[in-house]
């Protein structure tokens, strides 16, 4: 799990429950903390269903130009535009048992939205994976059911991939058992690692955004 990374400490920072923009805001924060420390990495742990677009792509766009290296950990979902948020990073590894994928835009209703709004969230997935180094067209397939890669997704199906077919098809680096494994793997156990929190008033925004 090759990785170049500082001398300094590990960030650990959780993505789960529904992404929103007080979501966002923790990231940004977390991610120019991590650089003022010096972090030699930040390792997202990820286990989300998804939420807005808007709060995913600042997201996105936060981890794309972080400072510090950074490596998302599928533990255990990283669905819709938790998908987005994991291809950011500059490396993905999946726990056993995790899944990636299904990245349509729904509105409220669960319905797809307009298909501005999809050919939109096509490009934002093909742009990313463009950028860290990944197969676009597999990324585009999490958004667009009418795309067919064959042996990989049929035509009428959203793409999801388990941790196994994730390293089979190079959207996963390492299929590793936990979040201490994966800082073993990068070499990084012996750095001081810095499990990186919400303050009082993002946990009060993030559980008035929970739909819970």
């Amino acid at each position: 799990l090759a990785l170049e990374t500082g001398d300094g400490p590990v960030f650990r920072v959780t993505i789960d429950g529904m992404i929103d923009n007080a979501l966002a805001s923790y990231v940004d924060r977390a991610l120019a903390d991590a650089a003022d420390a010096g972090a030699s990495a930040v390792v997202f742990r990820i286990d989300t269903f998804g939420g807005l677009l808007d709060a995913a792509d600042q997201i996105r766009k936060s981890i794309l130009s972080s400072e510090v290296p950074t490596v998302a950990v599928i533990d255990r979902n990283a669905a819709s535009a938790g998908a987005l948020i994991a291809y950011a990073n500059d490396r993905i590894v999946f726990v056993p048992g995790a899944s990636m994928g299904a990245a349509t835009a729904v509105n409220q209703t669960g319905e797809y939205a307009p298909e501005k709004i999809q050919s939109y969230t096509r490009g934002l997935m093909r742009a990313t994976a463009e950028a860290t180094g990944r197969d676009p067209q597999i990324a585009e397939a999490m958004v667009d059911e009418r795309i067919s890669l064959p042996g990989i997704v049929e035509e009428g199906t959203l793409l999801t991939v388990s941790s196994d077919e994730a390293l089979e098809l190079g959207i996963a680096d390492a299929v590793l058992p936990s979040t201490d494994a994966v800082v073993d793997a990068l070499g990084l156990s012996a750095r001081e690692q810095t499990p990186h929190a919400a303050t009082r008033a993002e946990r009060v925004l993030l559980f008035l955004g929970s739909p819970v």
